[in-house]
């Protein structure tokens, strides 16, 4: 598949939406661009099925971040793993293993959380000790290297420097057909030239509404 192809966001509804990756490629520029966004005091919560790949995710991430690459495991019967980065520390949870949240609260995780990001596998199970602004990630599989993976971010985060690319994914230009990233300041375009190209069809009848405008403003547009 094209590079273009990956990571194409869409139904973004304020703070949720979604991503296809094909394959480990596109998942680790997904966890790159995430770790970019993350700050001390986050925390992320991670679920799915078994084998969805939510520790390969946080590998991603944590390297991202520079933890030193094939550091990071699951920390299944540990519960709790700390891994220091440029910038501060992570932690790393899963919390397969745990019944409840007051099982998680007696590792104390929380007592620095202000000053470090919690990455949390199997978020779920202790749903209801998660702090209110935490960010959530589902990671489905869709194919034996394929994931559609869900994002829930506070609102909070939508000034953050990165954020942006991170909801807007890589798409392709409807102009030149070329692969555009979501880095892309031009996004959904490849240039300004495209973006004007694009405005010009509007402006010249190529591009119409193919039935007219309801009541609910949602209309069908080609070309």
């Amino acid at each position: 598949m094209d590079q273009g192809q990956r990571n194409t966001a869409y139904d973004v509804v304020g703070m949720r939406f979604e991503h296809d990756v094909p394959d480990l490629e596109a998942m680790k520029t997904l966890a790159q661009r995430i770790a970019r966004v993350l700050r001390p005091g986050d925390v992320l919560g991670l679920d799915g099925p078994m084998g969805a790949g939510k520790t390969t995710f946080v590998r991603m991430m944590m390297e991202s971040l520079g933890v030193e690459a094939g550091a990071v495991s699951s920390p299944t019967f540990v519960v709790a793993a700390e891994y220091p980065y440029l910038g501060g520390v992570a932690i790393h949870i899963d919390a397969y293993r745990l019944g409840s949240g007051a099982e998680l609260e007696g590792t104390g995780w929380d007592d620095r959380r202000g000053e470090e990001v919690v990455v949390i596998e199997w978020a779920a199970r202790v749903e209801e000790v998660l702090p209110a602004e935490s960010a959530r990630v589902w990671i489905e599989p869709t194919g034996e290297t394929s994931r559609r993976v869900r994002f829930d971010l506070p609102e909070s985060w939508d000034s953050r420097e990165g954020c942006g690319a991170l909801i807007r994914g890589d798409t392709i230009c409807p102009v030149t057909g070329v692969p555009v990233s979501g880095e892309n300041p031009h996004w959904p375009f490849a240039d300004e030239r495209a973006r004007w190209a694009d405005l010009y069809r509007w402006f010249s009848g190529q591009h119409v509404l193919s039935r007219r405008v309801d009541a609910s403003g949602e209309a069908d547009v080609g070309n």
